[in-house]
C-alpha cells in the first residue's frame, strides 16, 4: 500500500471511529435524560390528575402542559390532555418541534456539530474527499435544525389561564369592553405586555388582552 493511500485509510478510520464514538455517547446520554424526564412527566401528570379530582381544570391542564414538555409523544400524557380538553393555541410548526423535547435538540446539536468537524477537517486535509463533504453539509443541515428548535423552544410563549371570571378585554385596562369570556383552563399563545396586561390568543383565533395574574406560563423556567 502506498504511503497516500495508507494515510487516507487512517484518517478514514480515525474519523469513522470518532464519529461513532459521538453518536454513542450522544446516544447515551439521551437514553438516560428520556429516563429521567420520563419520570418529571408522570410527576406533572399525576399532579394533574390530583387537580381533576379536586375539579381545577386549570391546574391540571397547567400541569399535563408541563409534563408534556418533558414526554411530548408519551401516550400516557396525550391521553392525560385528552381528558382535560386542552386545545392547543401555539402554531403547528412550534407544536411540531416539540414532538423532541429541548434536551434532545442538544443532544443533536452536539452530534451534528462534532460530527461536522471532523468530516471538515477531513474534507480539508483530502480536498477531493466528497463522501466528506456531504457528511458536512448532512451535519450542518442537522445542526442548523437543532439550533432553530432550540431557539424555539426557549422562546416559548404558552400559557395557561388560572384565574377564574376572565374577560378577554379589547384594550389593556381595566374598563376597557370584554369581547369573550376566557374561561379557567385555556391555552393561550401569550404575545406583547403593556404594563399589567399581556396581548394573548387562544385555539380559536380570539385575540385580547388578559391581566398578566390571570395567567401561567407552561415553561416553568
Amino acid at each position: 500500500m502506498k504511503r497516500h493511500d495508507r494515510r487516507r485509510a487512517i484518517a478514514r478510520l480515525t474519523m469513522t471511529i470518532a464519529a461513532c464514538l459521538v453518536l454513542f455517547c450522544a446516544a447515551t446520554a439521551t437514553k438516560n435524560l428520556l429516563a429521567s424526564e420520563t419520570a418529571r412527566a408522570r410527576a406533572f401528570v399525576a399532579e394533574g390528575q390530583r387537580d381533576l379530582a379536586k375539579n381545577d381544570r386549570a391546574g391540571a391542564a397547567l400541569a399535563f402542559e408541563r409534563g408534556r414538555l418533558y414526554a411530548p409523544r408519551a401516550d400516557f400524557v396525550r391521553a392525560s390532555i385528552a381528558a382535560a380538553d386542552v386545545k392547543d393555541a401555539e402554531a403547528p410548526v412550534a407544536r411540531a418541534l416539540r414532538t423532541v423535547t429541548t434536551r434532545e435538540w442538544f443532544a443533536l446539536a452536539i452530534a451534528a456539530g462534532w460530527t461536522a468537524g471532523l468530516a471538515l477537517a477531513l474534507a480539508l486535509w483530502r480536498r477531493t474527499n466528497r463522501r466528506a463533504r456531504r457528511v458536512v453539509f448532512a451535519a450542518a443541515g442537522a445542526l442548523v435544525v437543532s439550533v432553530a428548535a432550540i431557539v424555539e423552544s426557549n422562546a416559548s410563549s404558552a400559557a395557561i389561564v388560572t384565574a377564574t371570571d376572565v374577560g378577554l378585554l379589547v384594550a389593556p385596562y381595566a374598563s376597557a369592553q370584554t369581547s369573550a369570556p376566557m374561561p379557567a383552563g385555556t391555552m393561550v399563545v401569550v404575545g406583547s405586555p403593556y404594563d399589567d396586561y399581556v396581548h394573548v390568543e387562544d385555539a380559536d383565533g380570539r385575540q385580547g388582552w388578559v391581566p398578566r395574574r390571570s395567567i401561567e406560563p407552561v415553561d416553568e423556567g
